[in-house]
């Protein structure tokens, strides 16, 4: 199963793919600065905009190791809400949701989250479930940065 969601790319990596980037699904090419901390305008890519462009980017590039690429809570969060601080009500989360699965539909591997930072710090478990319940519909992965993991 997982198997047809790992992009093989085995190929050595060009130069020009050092800084390339990962944050999909976005609005608009434009986005991807926002969502993407690590983003640089020396940064030689294609464009997307959902999970399915992304992956088609991938197929098309030399990587030097294996992808499997994940939906990000965070990148989610930032399509259904923009830069509004709160971690969104029930219908934003179906919103969300609605995205995770039109994300898993076009070949993500799994769902994401960042529980120690925005916006997963904000996220109460009704926030998180839904998206979640995706995922384990597509029998695709949840992976998570836990929060609280060095208090006792």
């Amino acid at each position: 199963m997982l198997e047809s969601h790992l992009r093989n790319t085995s190929h050595a990596p060009e130069r020009n793919n050092a800084n390339r980037i990962g944050a999909c699904p976005v609005n608009t090419p434009g986005d991807i600065r926002r969502v993407a901390p690590w983003y640089t305008d020396q940064a030689q890519h294609e464009q997307w905009l959902g999970f399915g462009d992304y992956l088609d980017v991938l197929d098309r590039t030399e990587l030097g190791v294996n992808v499997m690429a994940f939906v990000g809570h965070g990148t989610v969060h930032r399509a259904v809400l923009g830069d509004e601080l709160h971690p969104g009500e029930a219908d934003d989360v179906a919103r969300m949701a609605r995205l995770v699965d039109q994300c898993m539909d076009e070949g993500a591997s799994g769902f994401s989250s960042g529980l120690e930072y925005f916006p997963g710090g904000l996220a109460a478990p009704e926030h998180l479930v839904p998206m979640c319940e995706v995922a384990a519909k597509y029998k695709r992965l949840y992976a998570t940065h836990v929060r609280n993991r060095d208090t006792p």
